[in-house]
């Protein structure tokens, strides 16, 4: 026994291989006509139903899609308003001539517990003389 589907304008076959001539009662339902000229099997246009499918199909798509974007619009329009209100809050609290917080002096100690903070032992030297990220000698 055969059995056979067309899904979306393609012929898939369940069990087996077939001629086109065993598939004749199911290309006939699909709307297929036998062209002698080129001896093949043919349909003119899709159905109404397959036109309505394929219309539901991309309706729901779009709106799928259109709900992604929204979603991240208002994600991203969240994260900005955060944003914003943090540096109106900033720019509310600063003025010019303002004195700067002074810097703390980093101290031996204080880079101890920097490294034990993220579990690793602090070097006990360097290597030798400070260098930048591209190799070149810092002067210190």
């Amino acid at each position: 026994m055969l059995k056979a589907q067309i899904i979306r304008g393609t012929l898939v076959l369940e069990d087996g291989s077939a001629t086109l001539f065993a598939l004749k009662g199911l290309l006939k339902a699909h709307g297929c006509k036998y062209d002698a000229a080129t001896k093949t099997w043919r349909r003119s246009s899709a159905t109404v139903a397959e036109r309505y499918a394929v219309g539901v199909l991309k309706a729901r798509e779009a709106t799928s899609n259109a709900l992604i974007v929204n979603e991240k619009d208002a994600i991203i329009d969240a994260i900005l308003a955060q944003v914003n209100a943090i540096e109106a809050r900033r720019r509310s609290m600063v003025w010019a001539g303002m004195p700067c917080a002074p810097t703390s002096e980093i101290t031996p100690e204080a880079r101890a517990r920097a490294w034990t903070t993220h579990g690793l032992e602090p070097p006990t030297s360097l290597g030798g003389p400070r260098r930048d990220v591209y190799g070149n000698m810092i002067d210190a």
